[in-house]
């Protein structure tokens, strides 16, 4: 689901191992076929909760992001959501970028 003030997230673990995510997410705007970072309307820098949200393998989890606080109400074009991921490896764990495009109307 998708509207100009946010949207739900599924994360669903593709690999036979656990991943962690947390609150964290950047948006972005896609204007004359490049990417570019919405800045946060909010003075000085963007503070995370703390907190690991743990998808096991096969699992999918929902989150909701309402971005209104950190970027306002969207209006009409093409994003997309980057929210990190940590999946265990075998050394420890990977980070990785997870990427939904979505658009506005």
């Amino acid at each position: 689901t998708v509207t100009p003030k946010g949207l739900t997230v599924q994360i669903k673990t593709t690999k036979q191992t656990d991943g962690i995510f947390g609150d964290a997410y950047r948006l972005e705007v896609y204007q004359d076929k490049q990417w570019y970072e919405l800045h946060a309307i909010i003075e000085g820098r963007v503070a995370w909760n703390a907190i690991g949200y743990l998808v096991f393998p096969g699992e999918t989890r929902e989150c909701r992001v309402d971005w209104t606080q950190f970027y306002g109400k969207l209006s009409e074009g093409h994003y997309r959501i980057i929210k990190p991921i940590q999946v265990q490896g075998t050394d420890g764990w990977d980070l990785y970028d997870l990427a939904g495009e979505f658009t506005i109307t």
